[in-house]
This record gives structure tokens, C-alpha cells and sequence, in this order.
């Protein structure tokens, strides 16, 4: 592995993974809709495969700010950011994930992005200061 740094790699969770089926062209939704759910297999092997220790992961567009219930948004923000974070848990040998601010900071209450940056905090210690 190189050490290489993945930016602006997305990812998707049931409930956000319509959304980027109509910037599909042609038969190629099969393969984007499989590569937008894995975080383990294909993901890692082509991380490998290309020297990249460490990706940074965001919800696919438009995420979370383009859904209008608040509720609705924090509860899928939340299972976005748990879906990470068990993708992490799974491989502790290979810290290679990373959310971004995208999956808390586009919800619709100050209190929701600082509670899923908390967990964020203690679910990951590569987050935590001192």
C-alpha cells in the first residue's frame, strides 16, 4: 500500500441510494448502485489495488440536505454515520474509512450535528483530541 489519500469517495445508504440513479447513463446503475453499498469487499480490494491507505467517504449527493422532515433527515444522517461506523468496526486492521461532515452537518438542527459528531468522536478514536 502506498499511503495514498482517497478524496470525495462516496458512498450510500437504502434510503439515499435512489437519488444518484438518474445521473446514470446508459446500463451502468448495477454497477454503481454495488459500488455505492459496499464498504468492505470490492471497496477494499480496489483501495489495495491502487495504494489508497486511507479514504474519505461522503454521503452520495444530494444526502441529507435534501430532505425537507427534520426528522426524517436526522434518522437517515444517523444511520448513514452507524452504517461507517460498523463498516469500521469490522476491519480494525485497516482503519480506512473516514465521514465526512456531510452525513451530520447538513441536518436541520444544530443539537443533531453536534450529538452525531460526538458519536462520530467515540466511535472512531482517530477523531478524538488529547
Amino acid at each position: 500500500m502506498d499511503g495514498k489519500i482517497a478524496l470525495e469517495e462516496h458512498f450510500a445508504v437504502p434510503e439515499t441510494l435512489g437519488d444518484s440513479r438518474e445521473h446514470v447513463r446508459g446500463g451502468g446503475w448495477s454497477i454503481l448502485e454495488r459500488r455505492l453499498l459496499d464498504l468492505q469487499h470490492h471497496r477494499l480490494s480496489e483501495m489495495e489495488q491502487h495504494g489508497i491507505g486511507l479514504a474519505i467517504l461522503s454521503l452520495n449527493s444530494p444526502g441529507i440536505q435534501a430532505i425537507p422532515d427534520p426528522a426524517r433527515a436526522t434518522a437517515v444522517a444517523r444511520r448513514a454515520n452507524d452504517t461507517l461506523a460498523d463498516a469500521i468496526a469490522k476491519r480494525p486492521d485497516r482503519p480506512a474509512f473516514r465521514v465526512s461532515s456531510s452525513c451530520c452537518g447538513k441536518c436541520h438542527s444544530p443539537f443533531v450535528i453536534l450529538s452525531e459528531a460526538k458519536n462520530l468522536a467515540l466511535q472512531d478514536p482517530s477523531l478524538r483530541s488529547g
